[in-house]
């Protein structure tokens, strides 16, 4: 809705720079107006958003309509009175606070102080690393697992002589009958016992000087594997009873094994790693230092022996005529220190 006020003989704004008088085609007015004949026009001419730039004289009769928020067109509205709102506005611009500028050289001084002392510190941190990159222990950890048999393997050789072969593989199909049977009635079960392949050969004998004999012979062997280790030692002592009977029988020794052995040499494995680093850390602890990462490390042969043995060999042990046994590690590792 449009404003209504009062055409006064003059108007001006105050504090306010005289700025787009060109474009609105005003002048300066050639007398200065008084403070009363400004007042009269600048509460209603304010409420305006270009009113507050431009200033000057109404037309002296009737009443002005001002459309809220727009200021009219300047073709008819009288000149400016730059000689009252000018010095106004320089003074008014004088006086405004002025922003302090922030010390720019002592910002950039304390950047370089800032930069130099973290240059410094990666740099001696550098020599140092450098310094003591070759610093090494090397130590040797060794363990022990004590493992049981929990399966056991047992063969018998059964080899008669016969004058032919015939009667030679007559003979051992009945001799390995008895020893079948003599070892199913001992507990061992049918399941657990196997043939190997007949083999044959030939023996001569020199009686005299022109006279010879030729036997043969026909072997065959019955092998055990059962986890019954218990009656496979029991049965092994009554072999004799087969001899008395004429059974040509060749028991061999008791093998001892253990399903388990693999899981025990990576368990030795690992506590022989541990105590390499245990080690290293009781030396390092004493000569004031620091254990830093492992740089490289070495294993040793297992050596399955008997319990509580200490026989070692080069190429390593395999035990397989004790029912216990220890399972050795050895392991050489080479750490860094850190001074």
């Amino acid at each position: 809705m449009p404003h209504r006020v009062r055409r006064e003989e003059s108007a001006a704004l105050v504090c306010e720079s005289l700025r787009d008088l060109a474009r609105r085609r005003l002048q300066p007015c050639p007398r200065a107006l008084s403070f009363a004949e400004l007042r009269s026009a600048r509460g209603p001419v304010r409420e305006h958003s270009r009113a507050r730039r431009l200033a000057g004289r109404l037309a002296p009769q009737g009443v002005a309509q001002i459309p809220k928020g727009r200021f009219p067109e300047a073709a008819g509205i009288p000149s400016l009175n730059r000689r009252v709102t000018g010095p106004r506005h320089r003074r008014a611009v004088e006086q405004r606070p002025r922003q302090l500028a922030l010390p720019e050289l002592f910002l950039g001084l304390t950047a370089i102080a800032v930069a130099v002392v973290l240059t410094a510190h990666i740099f001696a941190g550098t020599i140092h690393d450098v310094r003591h990159s070759r610093d090494t222990l090397s130590v040797t950890g060794s363990a022990r697992v004590p493992i049981d048999a929990n399966l056991a393997r047992w063969s018998l050789a059964v080899a008669p002589q016969a004058s032919s072969r015939a009667k030679a593989a007559r003979q051992l199909r009945r001799e390995s009958a008895y020893v079948r049977d003599f070892l199913r009635k001992a507990g061992i079960p049918s399941t657990a016992i196997s043939l190997s392949v007949v083999q044959t050969s030939t023996i001569v004998t020199r009686l005299s000087k022109h006279r010879l004999r030729t036997r043969y012979s026909v072997s065959q062997e019955v092998e055990v594997s059962t986890r019954q280790i218990d009656v496979v030692e029991a049965t092994a002592t009554r072999i004799g009873q087969l001899l008395e009977r004429g059974v040509d029988v060749s028991p061999s020794p008791i093998q001892y094994l253990s399903t388990e052995l693999t899981k025990a040499k990576l368990d030795a494995l690992a506590a022989a790693t541990e105590e390499a680093r245990h080690r290293a850390e009781i030396l390092i602890h004493g000569l004031g230092g620091k254990l830093g990462r492992m740089r490289n490390s070495s294993q040793g042969v297992f050596q399955v022996t008997p319990r509580d043995s200490t026989e070692v060999s080069d190429y390593g042990i395999s035990d397989t005529s004790s029912r216990e046994k220890d399972v050795n590690a050895v392991v050489s590792a080479t750490f860094d220190v850190k001074r």
